[in-house]
């Protein structure tokens, strides 16, 4: 529709020349009467997609965290459209008092805004939107995931494109925050009481006697809890294979360094107590965790 809004706009210039006569104005005038209508009828396609998002209601959640279709589907369009930017701002100026009722704004609005206006309201309906999907989740990391995914595409989409100077509400800079605030969420969520079970800090709090015991019990519940997370993390999904990296190399620099104090530390009780278990064997070395944790967000989503 795009094309053919400009092939029939640089038409009716040559259209008024060779027909400029009383008996053949009517086919300039009828030229340009299509062409208001093609003009309308983009102004609406527009308003319309808005409309689309804000509708869709869809509860299945997606596998895995992985990325919403509405949002690929979104973005792509915005990006190839884009490539119309200066036709449908022409179009919009032309017909941004239909946006104007249709907002209900104030007529100070200025119309050559007003594809642009149009542009960050669709991406507003669709951010809404994916935090109303993202509660579907029931474990709230996966929540963390989702989204991250969802905004690492839309950083993807916009990074580096004509794409982006178009949002001049911040969009880019507005998703790099929420990527980075789900990521602090999914570590905190995930691993902070992983990690808590290897806390040294408390030990002084334990009878001389109760060390060891103390030690055992605080390790074998990092083992449940870290192989239940590795377990059902594996199935998880991660945008691209850097993001991926950069999580994984997240969790490992919080837990690795915890892990091997701790079992540095319980090796000396061991070898130290008085009714020291000598026959207790450490399950996880260092090479083992880091391991597991290269196992995670290994779902591939086509």
């Amino acid at each position: 529709m795009l094309d053919v809004f400009e092939t029939l706009g640089d038409l009716i210039p040559n259209f008024e020349s060779l027909f400029c006569d009383q008996y053949s104005v009517s086919l300039t005038n009828e030229a340009n009467t299509v062409l208001k209508k093609l003009g309308k009828a983009i102004v609406c396609i527009f308003m319309e997609l808005e409309n689309v998002i804000r509708q869709d209601q869809t509860n299945a959640p997606v596998l895995g965290g992985g990325l919403h279709p509405i949002v690929r589907y979104i973005m792509n369009y915005l990006t190839t459209t884009y490539d119309y930017h200066d036709i449908l701002e022409q179009v919009f100026e032309d017909h941004g008092h239909m946006l104007q009722e249709y907002l209900k704004l104030d007529d100070n609005v200025p119309s050559s805004s007003s594809f642009s206006l149009q542009m960050e309201r669709i991406m507003e309906v669709l951010e809404t939107n994916l935090e109303a999907k993202s509660k579907i989740y029931k474990d709230p990391a996966l929540c963390c995931i989702f989204l991250m995914n969802s905004s690492k595409y839309i950083i993807r989409k916009t990074e580096g494109s004509d794409l982006r100077a178009l949002f001049a509400n911040g969009l880019f800079e507005r998703h790099q925050a929420k990527s980075r605030h789900n990521y602090e969420q999914y570590l905190r969520i995930s691993w902070n009481k992983v990690q808590g079970f290897l806390n040294l800090d408390n030990n002084g709090l334990v009878l001389p006697d109760m060390v060891e015991k103390s030690m055992k019990e605080k390790l074998e519940s990092f083992n449940i809890l870290f192989e239940e997370i590795c377990r059902v993390q594996s199935l998880w999904f991660v945008l691209d294979k850097e993001f991926r990296e950069e999580i994984i190399t997240s969790i490992g620099e919080i837990l690795l360094p915890a892990y091997g104090n701790f079992i540095q530390r319980f090796q000396s009780v061991l070898e130290l107590g008085k009714h020291a278990d000598h026959s207790y064997t450490i399950k996880y070395g260092l090479e083992d965790i880091e391991a597991r944790l290269n196992d995670l967000f290994q779902r591939i989503i086509r």
